[in-house]
Formats: C-alpha cells, structure tokens, sequence
C-alpha cells in the first residue's frame, strides 16, 4: 500500500499486515516508526 494519509491509509494497512509506504511529499512530522517512508514518488525505485 502507497498512501499519503498516515492514519487511513499507512496504519490501516499496516493493522490489515500489509506493507505500507508513507508518501509525505510535505515532511509532515509524526512519531510512528515506519519502515518505509517518501517524500517523492522516485523513491519507490529503492524500494521495490
């Protein structure tokens, strides 16, 4: 899952045990530990 919503998106995929990948193009800070997180779609090269 590819999700710029930290609460619907990322942590609701992450509770369903899907990966998750957090698109924060703004730098909105937070304090979840996430394993995989971006601020640009390119970034996802890296990771798939």
């Amino acid at each position: 899952m590819i999700g710029d919503g930290l609460e619907v998106d990322v942590l609701g995929a992450l509770a369903a045990g899907w990966d998750a990948v957090f698109f924060n193009p703004h730098g909105t800070s937070h304090t979840e530990e996430l394993k995989f997180e971006i601020a640009s779609l390119d970034e996802l090269k890296k990771i798939l």
